[in-house]
């Protein structure tokens, strides 16, 4: 432990949680990537006028890839969900921002955070500005008085992530979060703008380095 200065968050990106934003109770099992229950719903979207205008914005064609989907499937196939997001208590992030949720104290830590490298795999953030973009959480039908949604802040944060509240590494801070394939980059020490990593498993991802972030650029699967 007297060798360890902080910790960093890696994860599965789209990998969709929902949670009670007043208690920290999760409302239903995570929804992993390769989920394709919402193959439906994403059928019905395609056919929603405007749809087009998505992929320039967010990067990202509708599939069911996204977290989006699976957040939407949540609010009409979960009654827990759907009351809670009726009722303004319904909090959403990918797998990062839970598990920095709760190694934070969860509510009474109050840490509700995620990076752009996860922000950018669920169909909310613009890519161009780094935030959530009002035209695609519209076209989605959301309503962001109901929905919470985490902060998008840097990758490499020194404050934003907390500190352990648990653990044998309690106080230890968290300093970092990214996606697995934007870490892949960080592993092989791609800091150089331009450098770029091939990662082939289930596709082929190709994460290349910029100088302000670090965002997949490519996802051929």
């Amino acid at each position: 432990i007297d060798s360890i200065k902080a910790i960093g968050i890696t994860n599965q990106r789209e990998t969709t949680v929902v949670w009670d934003k007043e208690t920290g109770e999760p409302l239903y099992n995570a929804i992993v990537w390769t989920d394709t229950r919402t193959q439906g719903l994403v059928r019905g979207l395609k056919n929603r006028l405007g749809h087009q205008e998505l992929q320039p914005i967010c990067g990202l064609p509708l599939s069911t890839y996204p977290s989006v989907g699976k957040v939407l499937w949540l609010i009409d196939n979960v009654p827990k969900v759907k009351e809670a997001y009726d009722e303004g208590r319904l909090a959403f992030g990918t797998i990062d921002t839970w598990l920095i949720y709760k190694l934070n104290g969860g509510a009474e830590g109050g840490v509700f955070v995620t990076d752009p490298s996860n922000a950018s795999r669920t169909m909310f953030m613009n890519l161009e500005k780094v935030e959530y973009d009002e035209r695609l959480i519209d076209f989605f039908r959301l309503d962001t008085s109901k929905i919470h949604l985490p902060k998008i802040v840097h990758s490499a944060d020194p404050k934003a992530y907390g500190k352990l509240a648990i653990s044998a590494l309690k106080g230890f801070p968290i300093t970092g979060c990214l996606g697995d394939q934007s870490a892949a980059l960080v592993g092989q020490k791609g800091f150089t703008p331009g450098k770029a990593k091939n990662t082939y498993g289930t596709g082929c991802f190709l994460p290349v380095s910029y100088t302000h972030l670090t965002l997949p650029t490519s996802d051929l699967v």
